[in-house]
């Protein structure tokens, strides 16, 4: 709820992302990825919206621990069920 609250409503990304076309991306840069719920909200948005366009997710994350630790026990974060 966090994640999509700030990271997808307070910035619109939706919308920003139905103004794309099928050439175009929006690139998002990631400061600190942790268990990937602010990223994989953004591609939650993605596939909510009727965007064309493509979704590209920079992190600058050093440590890859959290996500880790999520990946390694998924039925204790399910936002990490996606193909």
């Amino acid at each position: 709820i966090e994640a999509r609250s700030l990271y997808v409503e307070q910035t619109k990304l939706k919308e920003k992302l139905s103004h794309l076309g099928e050439n175009e991306s929006l690139v998002v840069w990631d400061v600190g990825l942790g268990a990937g719920f602010n990223a994989m909200a953004a591609v939650e948005a993605l596939q909510q919206s009727e965007s064309k366009g493509k979704l590209k997710i920079y992190s600058f994350e050093n440590d890859l621990d959290a996500l880790r630790l999520a990946l390694f026990h998924p039925a204790h974060f399910p936002h990490l069920r996606h193909g």
